[in-house]
């Protein structure tokens, strides 16, 4: 039995929905290698298919109990890119027009369509995202045994962000490193994701030739936020780490796909308003994949 108001899934979801839906990019090649910068033409509409799965288990300190948990999130979503603001940032527009997110413990199941939700960001030229707002709906939240189970695909958004690209052009083998600022969709500070990304060359993907880009990532941190659902003052620490491969078409400039896996250990705290704080205690992990299905109007092909 799930425990009534415990967001199981919250940290897990919003910590390891690391899935890029978003972005384009462009390269030139150079003779000292190939340079990498995310590009598009305002009016350019893309159309990607997400698949979030995700195993967690949980544990309410103090109690005995374990509590294993599934999610499965599936997000259809329409990317457009309106103008290019100052100093090349590019305005992204994201609506979930489609998908469903299903909940699964013990025998309990929770299922919820999701669409409606429309975000705006800018993306520069390297991948930082910078000024995220709601344009229309509000954080979709999967109601669950009376407690908000899972946030919002939202995170989705975000917290993948894009792929950083490196500064200087890059050959097969070269690498990078950094960390990059990601939003906190929870209103809580963003997030250091560190990050080691390495070029292997280009490679035929789903019919296109595409530049391949293996990034391997991870993040630590602590955060205090009021949580947007109204249960109180959350307090979270949080490690993640994971890898993803990612494909950026040569021709379109767009990510034709990025697959990989997270794994989470988090520990959080809800101060409830009207009752004693609870700890809860989680590991997870989620594996992704999304991709290109559309690109102004022109079907992908699927191999």
């Amino acid at each position: 039995m799930i425990r009534d108001r415990l967001r199981l899934g919250h940290r897990l979801a919003a910590t390891c929905a690391l899935v890029l839906l978003t972005v384009c990019a462009g390269s030139a090649v150079e003779p000292d290698g190939v340079t990498l910068a995310y590009k598009h033409q305002p009016g350019d509409e893309a159309r990607y298919e997400m698949i979030l799965a995700g195993r967690a288990q949980s544990r309410v300190e103090g109690d005995s109990e374990t509590t294993r948990l599934e999610v499965t999130v599936k997000i259809e979503s329409i990317v457009t890119f309106p103008e290019t603001e100052r100093d090349a940032a590019q305005k992204v527009r994201g609506e979930i027009v489609g998908g469903e997110a299903t909940a699964r413990s013990g025998e309990e199941e929770e299922s919820q369509p999701l669409e409606g939700c429309v975000l705006d960001y800018l993306l520069t030229p390297k991948g930082e995202i910078k000024g995220f707002e709601y344009v229309s709906g509000e954080p979709i939240v999967l109601e669950f045994a009376g407690g908000a189970l899972v946030p919002g695909p939202e995170d989705a958004f975000l917290l993948g962000g894009a792929a950083v690209l490196p500064q200087q052009p890059v050959k097969p083998g070269d690498s990078w490193e950094g960390i990059a600022s990601i939003p906190n969709p929870a209103g809580g500070d963003p997030f250091e994701l560190s990050y080691r990304s390495t070029y292997l060359g280009t490679e035929e993907h789903r019919g296109m030739r595409c530049h391949k880009i293996k990034t391997v990532r991870g993040f630590s941190g602590d955060d205090t936020y009021t949580d947007p659902g109204g249960l109180g003052e959350v307090r979270t620490s949080t490690h993640m780490w994971g890898e993803h491969v990612w494909f950026l078409d040569q021709q379109s400039w767009l990510i034709v796909s990025t697959d990989g896996s997270d794994r989470v250990v988090s520990v959080t705290t809800i101060d409830f308003e009207d009752g004693e704080p609870v700890t809860l205690r989680q590991a997870g992990i989620v594996n992704v994949r999304s991709v290109l299905t559309e690109f102004n109007g022109a079907k992908i092909e699927s191999r």
